[in-house]
């Protein structure tokens, strides 16, 4: 059984990793899982490790084969719990085919996801079509063709993040245990667990944020940013208080984030931050303002150049003479977290990481192509990021000037919602694709929000010759669809 359960994690790492092409990936989630499914240390403790490792090693955040992108905590958090889960399933049906056994029993589970409530609660044959059996007293117990399930499938029985168990059930032997789940109870639980994980993840968005404007001495930006990280944080109390659900605090963890202070700075670099706030370098014929940051390297003239004329022409575009909603532009080191970029509407500022020195645009050029190849991104220009940060300003100042921006908005919306109800209709393997080819699975994610599309759109558009995608986005809030 020891070596069956070896072989299954080893093959259960391989597969859940397919988001990753990188050995040193591999070799830390495999020594992280091997520490789970061993007992060794809990799933917590062996993610945070896991990341830890990765980000020495310079392994960045992950985007899968539908194009979505996965912060560090989010994945690794996945591949071990799944990991250890599908260890477990292998080796239960190793046992099961030495001793000839067929039919599996699923467990059940209120708020199970739409393909796993199906298959709950019912009993399986591995090896055939359904039928009928009995149980321990004789009763009549029917079961069900094993490829009739949902299992193979990343949202499936037994899939990704699946919570489900099995068991083997021997004729005459074994009595049924678990039973489907009544469909709208299911369905109304299932909506709740999803709102939640929707909370979550704000309150691990914002915990970035805080540590992000702390580290660039933006100390207004960290203070309103901590308000907001309270404010998720009690929204997310609340809603499981008021729901009956658990409140998980490893579910909100974010590596390296100090509980004590939202947003820890080294304590070597405080002063330092401090004396360089508000310090403005590379003076000079530029439209925007460049922060200096403590620890980072200055982003080049030419470079500043080039993001002070997308400024101009991004203002010009759009009938402002100057982007008021933007401040300044902090160029920062990228800390192999899958961030290349943000805006924080509090201060203004502009985020670059990576972009420091003189191989930042190099860096910026390599990690932009590399997104377009796979279709996260809208377009392969070193600027990309830039440009879709300038997008985020952009809806921001005409959200405060333009009366009609709310009517503009929804025209955007409903164009966004066709173009989802459209790919619901493709094949699975196609889904991607067609993001690829409509703009970006990163602008185009159903359960990414409105301005990223919109952003991306503005992004296309300010490299030349959009497509009909980001050309009807900019063109509805230019008023002339």
């Amino acid at each position: 059984m020891r070596y069956k359960a070896r072989d299954a994690a080893h093959k259960a790492i391989n597969d859940t990793a397919e988001l990753a092409d990188k050995q040193e990936f591999l070799n830390a989630l495999n020594k992280a899982a091997g520490k789970t499914v061993s007992g060794i240390e809990s799933r917590q403790a062996a993610m945070r490790q896991c990341i830890k490792e990765m980000t020495d090693k310079g392994i960045p955040a992950f985007a899968d084969k539908r194009g979505r992108e996965w912060s560090p905590e989010a994945y690794v958090n996945m591949a071990i719990r799944t990991t250890a889960a599908n260890t477990a399933q292998q080796a239960q049906f190793d046992r099961m085919d030495d001793y000839g056994l067929n039919l599996v029993e699923v467990s059940s589970h209120s708020g199970a996801r739409p393909k796993c409530a199906k298959d709950q609660g019912k009993i399986f044959n591995r090896s055939g079509g359904g039928g009928y059996t009995t149980d321990l007293h004789g009763r009549k117990i029917r079961y069900y063709a094993w490829s009739e399930s949902s299992y193979g499938e990343p949202d499936g029985i037994l899939g990704i993040n699946c919570g489900h168990q099995i068991y083997p059930f021997t004729p005459g032997v074994s009595y049924q245990t678990y039973f489907p789940e009544p469909e709208e109870e299911n369905a109304e639980a299932y909506k709740k667990s999803q709102q939640q994980r929707e909370l979550e993840r704000r309150v691990r968005k914002s915990k970035r944020e805080c540590m992000m404007l702390e580290t660039a001495g933006d100390p207004e930006g960290a203070r309103q940013a901590r308000q907001l990280l309270k404010q998720r944080q009690d929204a997310l109390r609340q809603f499981c208080g008021d729901n009956g659900l658990r409140y998980k605090p490893d579910r909100t963890a974010v590596a390296d984030y100090k509980k004590s202070v939202a947003g820890y700075v080294p304590p070597d670099q405080t002063e330092r931050i401090r004396k360089l706030n508000g310090e403005q370098y590379l003076k000079g014929d530029y439209s925007v303002k460049f922060n200096k940051i403590s620890g980072a390297k200055e982003v080049t003239k030419d470079l500043a150049k080039e993001f002070s004329d997308q400024h101009d022409k991004a203002a010009r575009i759009f009938g402002f003479e100057k982007l008021t909603k933007m401040s300044s532009v902090s160029v920062m080191p990228y800390h192999n977290d899958g961030f290349y970029g943000s805006f924080t509407p509090t201060s203004g500022v502009v985020t670059i990481f990576g972009a420091g020195g003189k191989d930042g645009k190099a860096f910026m050029s390599k990690v932009a192509k590399e997104m377009k190849k796979k279709g996260v991104w809208s377009t392969d220009s070193p600027l990309h990021a830039y440009r879709h940060e300038l997008g985020h300003a952009i809806q921001e100042q005409l959200s405060a000037s333009d009366s009609n921006y709310a009517e503009k908005l929804k025209m955007i919306t409903d164009f966004r919602k066709s173009i989802l109800d459209d790919l619901t209709k493709l094949p699975e393997r196609d889904i991607i694709k067609e993001k690829a080819r409509l703009l970006s699975a990163y602008g185009i994610n159903s359960k990414g929000e409105i301005d990223d599309f919109i952003s991306e759109g503005i992004a296309e558009y300010l490299n030349g010759k959009p497509r009909p995608t980001a050309k009807k986005i900019v063109e509805i809030l230019l008023g002339r669809d």
